[in-house]
């Protein structure tokens, strides 16, 4: 009985582990400590790095971000990375929402989206008390995710390598193909490949 028991627990473990891995963006319609709207449709087409953490969680935030940063500084072209911050606040009473969001960072801050009713940590199950680490390709499909407290070496390679992939995917992806008209003297891959190898390279390829 026992056993039959630990099989079905593993059964459904792995069906969690895999309906995660093989998750989309939600549909969304939230707003950041400045009161501005933020849509899903505005990160399709970006890759999206999602930092998400409730109040105790929110520590691990920065730290993980400019360790990210800092990672890929050199390695990729980081100007497609669109970096998303999201707050779990679900919970707080209506009256005292203004109060929560006036405790957030103001001025010339990064906009932190606040998310009331805990949208994408229901989704995304986000664990308590730690940094929720997400990213998303250009088909806003979910390549990665992973929950942290301080830095993890190993899991700060694993985060960086598949951006770093995912990054250069979609810079391959965005390449124009030149198509000469009639009787034109445009110079496509197929006529001269040297001149496209040249232009992947100075966009970072390999």
């Amino acid at each position: 009985m026992r056993g039959s028991i630990n099989r079905l627990l593993w059964v459904l473990l792995v069906c969690v582990v895999g309906q995660a891995a093989g998750s989309v963006l939600i549909e969304f319609e939230l707003n950041d400590q400045f009161k501005n709207i933020h849509r899903d449709d505005d990160w399709r087409g970006d890759v999206v790095l999602l930092i998400g953490s409730d109040q105790k969680g929110s520590k691990f935030d920065a730290v993980w971000e400019k360790a990210i940063r800092d990672s890929m500084t050199g390695l990729v072209d980081m100007e497609s990375l669109r970096i998303v911050h999201v707050a779990d606040v679900r919970g707080v009473p209506f009256f005292l929402k203004g109060v929560v969001r006036r405790r957030f960072p103001g001025g010339n801050a990064s906009p932190i989206i606040l998310d009331w009713q805990g949208r994408f940590a229901t989704a995304y199950g986000f664990a308590k008390d730690k940094a929720n680490i997400l990213v998303f390709d250009r088909q806003a499909r979910l390549q990665h995710q992973i929950a942290v407290e301080g830095i993890n070496s190993q899991r700060l390679d694993e985060t960086v390598n598949l951006l770093v992939t995912v990054l250069r995917q979609a810079a391959k992806n965005s390449v124009p193909t030149l198509v000469p008209n009639p009787g034109s003297s445009i110079v496509t891959q197929e006529h001269l490949p040297g001149v496209y190898s040249d232009a992947l390279r100075a966009l970072g390829l390999p």
